[in-house]
């Protein structure tokens, strides 16, 4: 139930660029290395050998040296190229991030926007590019501004000194800027006293974007941006952008946890015209659990909703709040047999709990591990994983997805399996899918091993090369995953 505003829908020229880089980029990858062996005449084994060890990103030695000196080439295209291969060969942030700032002052607008869009990929690792991208936030070209604007939220914190430059790009003439400017002073989350003012400020642009990208970032900074309450208020009972006021409801349960303010808004929202305002609404009542206890008899009302997706919320939200299995589980169940994917998806995030209503939902659970889906097939694994022990009667079919060609889909039952039964073999499944090439499937074992703690303790040794990984998100699941092993194994000494 992620509430992330869209990203910027990008331009032609943005999508040509990608395809065209990652077109390149693996020529890089592939011939990178070879450049030193085709120069040197010796052998085509040589060759072979270094383009190999490169493409896999375990570049050779004389690879690393040539993308070195590919940094200093006349044609800036061939730096950026170099800059970026060298980044996935090395995982080191320099000299790439050197390379990227100065092509950030290139004389060609594409190359500038280019080593924005590429700092941005690094993330944190890029810190010490922060000073040049907060510069180019006044780039003549408003691509480059733009991508600018998120690769400092990509650096996140690291990129505090920044905050000055993005708040005056909340003013940029251009929306897509403002609209990353925004989300960006979110992600980077400091220095309230002067960005909270500056962010409600942008609540009243005249772009929907931006200002959903100005609430969502408020939404971010919790408690301490209480002093937007009042905006927010206004906007979940009058803004006309449906995704904003649907957006507002969850920025109010962050920043005010007790529910008084956004309540009554909130509840009114659940009768609101638009179907996504209903869905929030009832998204953000669950985030404030029990405190809201006087949404229960509204939300009761809304599991006859026409909506199947409203109701879904509606069901999720009685079960978090006031542990309404009763009625709770019955709509769910009836979600997860329909035909409309978004909604069985959706019913199965919130399937919660191990108590016996939740294990009625088992058969259907089991239903969908079959459908075909592989985005619902591992949410009704995730779920019958929450059950737990009770689920038993999911074991076999889970023994089945277990073994399945796609590793994100054999990741979700190994974790299901091991809460269920606290088997070896699935721990051992998880830690053998770090070392994959699929990055989705090392950061849903990375966030699994972390969630069972000590006994994933075996893992540790492999999440050392995690940490150093060219995917920044694979790198974050890590680094959270032996955070929580080590401070778990600390705690039960």
């Amino acid at each position: 139930m992620s509430t992330l505003p869209l990203p910027t829908t990008p331009t032609p020229r943005r999508r040509w660029l990608q395809f065209s880089l990652r077109t390149l980029l693996l020529l890089v990858l592939l011939l990178g290395a070879g450049f030193v062996a085709l120069s040197d005449e010796e052998s085509e084994v040589q060759c072979n050998s270094a383009s190999t060890s490169a493409a896999a990103g375990q570049a050779t030695r004389p690879a690393v040296g040539e993308l070195r000196r590919m940094l200093s080439d006349s044609n800036a295209n061939v730096r950026l190229y170099a800059a970026e291969a060298l980044w996935r060969v090395t995982v080191q942030p320099q000299p790439s991030v050197g390379a990227l700032i100065k092509l950030l002052e290139d004389k060609n607008e594409l190359v500038r926007w280019c080593a924005a869009e590429k700092l941005e990929d690094i993330g944190p690792e890029a810190k010490d590019a922060a000073p040049a991208l907060a510069r180019a936030l006044t780039d003549q070209d408003s691509d480059v501004r733009s991508a600018s604007a998120r690769a400092l939220g990509g650096i996140g914190s690291r990129a505090k000194a920044a905050v000055p430059a993005l708040i005056a790009a909340l003013g940029d003439e251009d929306e897509s800027v403002r609209e990353n400017a925004a989300l960006s002073l979110g992600q980077i989350g400091v220095d309230a006293p002067k960005v909270v003012p500056a962010l409600i400020a942008v609540t009243t642009d005249g772009g929907d974007r931006v200002r959903m990208s100005a609430v969502h970032a408020l939404g971010q900074f919790g408690p301490a941006a209480a002093s937007a309450t009042p905006a927010l208020v206004k906007i979940l009972k009058e803004d006309p952008g449906e995704w904003v006021r649907a957006e507002a409801g969850r920025g109010l349960a962050r920043i005010d946890p007790t529910g008084k303010e956004a309540m009554p808004g909130l509840i009114e929202n659940l009768r609101d015209p638009k179907p996504t305002v209903r869905r929030f609404a009832a998204w953000a009542l669950a985030d404030l659990g029990p405190v809201a206890a006087d949404a229960v008899k509204p939300l009761t009302e809304t599991l006859s909703d026409p909506e199947p997706a409203v109701r879904v919320s509606a069901a999720g939200a009685l079960w978090r709040i006031d542990r309404q299995d009763a009625v709770a589980v019955p709509v769910l169940i009836e979600a997860l047999r329909g035909d409309d994917f978004f909604v069985r998806r959706l019913a199965a995030q919130n399937v919660l709990g191990t108590g016996e209503e939740a294990v009625r939902a088992v058969p259907a659970l089991v239903q969908n591990l079959r459908c075909g889906r592989p985005d619902i097939q591992c949410e009704a694994a995730t779920a019958l994983g929450r059950i737990g022990p009770a689920a038993e009667a999911a074991v076999g079919p889970l023994l089945e997805m277990r073994q399945n060609g796609r590793e994100d889909i054999g990741v979700s039952a190994a974790e299901a399996l091991w809460r269920i039964r606290g088997d070896r073999e699935s721990l051992e499944r998880l830690i053998d899918a770090l070392a994959s090439r699929n990055h989705p499937a090392q950061r849903a074992a990375a966030r699994a091993l972390g969630e069972i703690g000590p006994a994933a303790k075996a893992a540790l040794p492999t999440f050392q090369d995690l940490l150093k990984h060219e995917d920044k998100f694979v790198r974050q699941a890590a680094t959270e995953a032996v955070r929580q092993i080590n401070a778990a194994a600390t705690k039960y000494k």
